[in-house]
């Protein structure tokens, strides 16, 4: 048996795995069993690759620069109290990875920005998708909390990917997605419990995942809203950004 087939499967699908390991949002661990798991499987590899083409985009406009182990040091003591060492290894291949530490405190906190950015300029990189094959990407970041997911979009399979970053579940609620457009929030279902995820997304609601529209993420009785409307306080939203 390989390596591979050692390998856990990751509940929120490869695509998702590959997107996260080009941001860095993945442990050292991990970094290092996917990394292998490239060499390995030339399918995986390919979404990998994918990924990176996707987002070589957005620095080509600027020069990857390493910090000083001392500067990165200092901002992590200032904004997470850490004395972890920076680490210069880049988790991907291409200079989007060597902007990333393995930090998840730093990611949640620059993944919001980043992904603002790559939906302006994906706009003008790249053609749009025709409808049935669009792709979406969000980062959700904390509202008034620590809650944070990285969510993935395929209109090919109808499923939202959806990656748990930081921050807990009240003890006896849930977490439940929605999309907003034009302020109206449609529930998109009671998110599983785990740090990679997926569910499936109503026809109904698909047409409703656009770039102009948001997810949000608010805490709800177990089982869901009763009301069918969001209840509880919104934790976290972000914007939909076609790939």
């Amino acid at each position: 048996m390989s390596e591979q087939d050692n390998m856990p499967e990751h509940e929120g699908g490869d695509d998702l795995v590959a997107a996260e390991f080009v941001l860095g949002a993945l442990d050292n661990d991990e970094r290092a069993s996917i990394s292998r798991r490239i060499e390995q499987d030339p399918e995986f590899a390919r979404l990998v690759d994918d990924w990176e083409e996707r987002l070589e985009g957005l620095g080509s406009e600027f020069k990857p620069v390493e910090p000083p182990a001392q500067i990165a040091a200092s901002i992590r003591r200032r904004l997470f109290d850490e004395n972890a060492s920076y680490e210069g290894n880049a988790p991907g291949k291409g200079w989007f990875s060597r902007l990333w530490n393995n930090a998840s405190a730093w990611r949640a906190l620059a993944a919001a920005a980043v992904l603002a950015f790559a939906g302006l300029s994906f706009y003008n990189l790249a053609p749009r998708p025709a409808a049935e094959e669009a792709r979406y990407v969000s980062s959700l970041a904390p509202t008034e909390s620590d809650v944070h997911y990285f969510v993935v979009y395929d209109a090919r399979d109808g499923n939202v990917r959806l990656s748990h970053v930081t921050g807990a579940r009240p003890e006896g609620r849930d977490f439940e997605l929605w999309v907003i457009e034009d302020g109206t929030p449609r529930s998109l279902g009671v998110i599983p419990e785990g740090q990679r995820v997926r569910m499936a997304v109503a026809d109904r609601s698909a047409s409703e995942l656009k770039g102009d529209a948001i997810f949000a993420i608010t805490t709800e009785p177990q089982g869901g809203s009763p009301s069918g409307a969001p209840t509880g306080p919104v934790v976290a939203q972000g914007d939909i950004n076609a790939i």
